[in-house]
């Protein structure tokens, strides 16, 4: 198992933008689920995860 560093963990995109900034993994991640419920669940989630995480992130940077 080959461990990432957080710079290489941030840039999994194939896009090589910050998976924090990029939500197309999202989109590409919940079409691997065929629940219909849980696909838009999990797409709520994340969304509301990036949201808050850089809310939060740039609240403490401030």
């Amino acid at each position: 198992m080959t461990l990432l560093s957080i710079k290489d963990k941030l840039s999994i995109s194939r896009f090589g933008k910050s998976i924090l900034d990029d939500k197309s993994w999202i989109y590409e991640c919940a079409a691997l689920i065929s629940d219909s419920r849980a696909n838009r669940q999990f797409i709520d989630d994340m969304e509301w995860f990036l949201e808050n995480h850089n809310k939060t992130y740039n609240d403490k940077k401030k």
